[in-house]
């Protein structure tokens, strides 16, 4: 019996759909890109995103260290949080196939998904996303953080039936969002 706690979140207990979502999830790389906006309170809904998605995926990879605001996990970059979640972490047996590359602000090269937005705004798109100017507390940006992750969670494992809802602006864009090979 598999015990990896990523089928509890995914609400499986089947063994072999469970394996196909876990092998989905082990196969694609995060690759997370950030730009000269990615500074104060949008850091933590950053490190947000990193915990996040380093739980769920084989492989998250943050393209330029971003050092990060005052935080829960009590780290200063994203390459130390990415040490501290270390052992909650899974470990897939292989390579990852394909890869999503996640953008932050809009002064960035285009990816596969953007997040933005500031303190009451949520931004969330097929497009880098601005992040607002001086935020005191980026809620929104933290709420599209929760949007993204289950945005990306669906494009990886909607072929299995895996349930879910795509955000308007994703879907009206018909294969954008989908792991592309060789990551």
């Amino acid at each position: 019996m598999n015990t990896d706690p990523r089928l509890r979140l995914l609400g499986t207990s089947d063994a072999s759909s469970g394996m196909a979502l876990l092998n989905a999830l082990d196969e694609t790389r995060v690759i997370i890109r950030t730009g000269p906006d990615m500074v104060g309170a949008h850091t933590t809904s950053l490190a947000a995103f990193v915990g996040l998605t380093a739980r769920l995926f084989g492989d998250v990879v943050v393209e330029q260290p971003v050092d990060l605001a005052a935080n829960w996990w009590g780290v200063s970059s994203t390459d130390a949080l990415l040490d501290a979640l270390h052992a909650v972490r899974p470990r897939p047996a292989t390579a990852p196939r394909r890869g999503l590359v996640v953008t932050f602000g809009d002064r960035v090269a285009n990816g596969d998904l953007g997040v933005g937005g500031d303190d009451y705004t949520v931004r969330l798109g097929p497009e880098p996303q601005p992040l607002g100017a001086g935020p005191v507390h980026a809620l929104g940006v933290h709420a599209a953080v929760c949007l993204a992750v289950s945005q990306l969670l669906l494009a990886v494992l909607e072929p299995y039936g895996f349930p879910g809802s795509r955000c308007r602006a994703l879907r009206d864009q018909p294969g954008r969002l989908r792991p592309h090979r060789g990551a």
